[in-house]
């Protein structure tokens, strides 16, 4: 089961977050857990495998679901001076976390069964490259309230994913023809999400949309040459040539800007448990969560609900008769991918009925503040946060409390 932890202090990684609930596991009977954190956020999840014992611990150290910040558990956990808040999560682990969880039980039990030292070889050497099947591009959405892949690109394309100290790479192609390379910078990604057995896939969410380059198949061949022939140091010398591409092909371009969630399968299932133990080792790789998420595709095109968007703010007789600055603010909600196309159109009319009762200034302040505030879709938000109920709420509430002596600007 998923324990939900808040109030987790933004500092604290996910050693201190295992040794913090070691002691209090344990007295529940579990000794083995996963623990991980969601980035700089104070927000975590606890998967056990024993769900009596989990229960047990939600008992005495938890809340229920939906408590107010002021309810306190039987025993509460405090960290820095403040209480966390633990809760059985919504969302059932997925299978690749269990079976992990499994695994390591059973090579702790065979641990305290023998003393028998079995020496290292060479098949648990450190593997930082992975073949994958599938690539695709999109953004995260909810189906029943769960988290949930929405798909707007995809390639069918044997490539693989490389995991170094700074960033992911990901090559699409065949070794020896032309290539596309993704460049994924851990500095721009929010989380690494690992899918399950039945779907292998590693999800990187990212900020901002990573570099693609093209690589010649030709110089990769004239590459890998020169490497057999005068050594790698000559080929270090002598890089593969790649020239930078804005997207990676006309389909991918139409997405590009609001995209921002990049997903690949890979070709092996065993080698999901290898990525987890990479990711998990290194203290700089950003956050991993383990979760089950359905692959959803779009009703229609990103292009299209973007030309249906466009229609509806320049037509005379629809929005496009509303002052330039108040129309050029909700284009930038859709174009800079704070909000899909499909949701800015359910928004108009309620930001009409913020112009006719508060005015423009306060409607475009609204705006301005919900761009900033508005959180992107993701494993530590609740699909009921972004409904168009609650995005309404958010927009009324910015534009009711807006006051026009007191600048925007604090500076």
């Amino acid at each position: 089961m998923d324990i939900f932890v808040r109030n987790v202090p933004q500092h604290a990684t996910k050693k201190q977050l295992e040794r913090y609930f070691k002691a209090p596991l344990e007295q529940c009977g579990i000794r083995i857990f996963h623990v991980d954190k969601f980035g700089d956020k104070p927000l975590a999840v606890l998967t056990v495998l024993d769900t009596l014992a989990g229960q047990t611990f939600l008992n005495l150290y938890g809340t229920p679901q939906g408590s107010l910040p002021h309810i306190r558990a039987k025993r509460p956990l405090k960290w820095d001076g403040r209480f966390l808040q633990c809760q059985r999560s919504r969302n059932e682990p997925s299978d690749f976390s269990v079976r992990s969880l499994a695994f390591e039980v059973s090579q702790e039990a065979a641990k305290a069964a023998t003393a028998v030292t079995v020496p290292k070889t060479g098949q648990n050497a450190r593997t930082t490259r992975f073949s994958t099947s599938n690539f695709q591009c999109g953004v995260w959405d909810y189906a029943s309230r769960r988290l949930a892949f929405m798909s707007h690109y995809i390639q069918s394309t044997p490539g693989n994913v490389t995991f170094g100290h700074k960033e992911a790479i990901i090559l699409l192609g065949s070794a020896g023809s032309d290539q596309i390379r993704i460049d994924l910078n851990y500095y721009d990604c929010n989380h690494i999400i690992l899918g399950t057995y039945e779907d292998p896939s590693i999800s990187f969410v990212l900020r901002i949309a990573p570099k693609f380059y093209r690589a010649c198949g030709l110089d990769v061949l004239s590459a890998q040459l020169m490497a057999m022939a005068l050594g790698p140091h000559a080929a270090r010398a002598n890089p593969i040539k790649k020239a930078r591409l804005k997207s990676i092909d006309e389909v991918h371009a139409k997405v590009a800007s609001n995209c921002f969630v990049y997903r690949v399968t890979l070709s092996d299932i065993g080698m999901l448990s290898r990525v987890r133990s990479l990711l998990s080792s290194s203290a700089k790789m950003p956050s991993t969560l383990s979760m089950h998420t359905t692959i959803l595709f779009p009703p229609e095109t990103l292009g299209r609900s973007r030309e249906r968007l466009d229609i509806e703010l320049t037509d005379t007789y629809r929005f496009g008769a509303k002052p330039f600055t108040l129309r050029y603010q909700l284009d930038r909600l859709a174009r800079n991918g704070a909000l899909p196309p499909l949701k800015v159109l359910k928004l108009l009319p309620k930001v009409n009925q913020l112009l006719k009762d508060h005015g423009l200034d306060a409607t475009l302040a609204a705006l301005r503040q919900f761009y900033r505030q508005v959180p992107p879709p993701g494993p530590d938000i609740e699909a009921a946060e972004l409904s168009t109920q609650a995005l309404e709420r958010k927009l009324e509430e910015y534009a009711t409390s807006y006051d026009q002596y007191s600048p925007e600007n604090p500076y």
